[in-house]
């Protein structure tokens, strides 16, 4: 068995295969996992074409390192290029996309404590203490109360 391993492992063709049948799997699994092991059994091949009398172990090593360089390199790309250009930083944090916005008190401000319904909910508003109906800007956002301003 050892014999027919090596014989295979020593194969450029057998990684460079092997390289796009991984590539391809990463299609049907989420996340982009198997693509790196893909590009570094690629790169094996590449090594391996080039040094046809590699050991065994030299060319698992070579893989190996091969795709974990290339999931560091992905994992910069990633977080350079595209995290931070993926949308809008208040996204699902709605407090933070109310900042700025003008509505009319439901609940009189009390004590510094009120509420307000915004769309089909209710945000607890913490404040100066207005009546019901009083106009009210959102100045910020501590966890779910939201800092307003009283206008009126």
């Amino acid at each position: 068995m050892y014999e027919l391993l090596t014989e295979y492992a020593r194969n450029p063709v057998f990684w460079g295969v092997l390289g796009v049948v991984i590539a391809c799997f990463e299609m049907l699994v989420p996340g982009v996992y198997l693509l790196w092991l893909g590009l570094g059994s690629l790169l094996t091949s590449l090594v391996l074409y080039c040094l046809p009398h590699l050991h065994l172990t030299w060319i698992l090593i070579t893989f190996c390192c091969a795709s974990i360089l290339f999931m560091i390199l992905g994992s910069v790309t990633y977080h350079k290029y595209l995290w931070h250009s993926a949308g809008d930083e208040s996204l699902n944090q709605r407090g933070k996309a109310l900042v700025g916005q003008t509505f009319v008190l439901d609940d009189p401000i009390t004590h510094g404590k009120g509420r307000v319904r915004i769309g089909d909910s209710y945000w607890v508003v913490r404040g100066k203490d207005a009546k019901a109906g009083a106009s009210i800007t959102i100045e910020g956002v501590e966890g779910n109360t939201l800092l307003v301003r009283v206008l009126d």
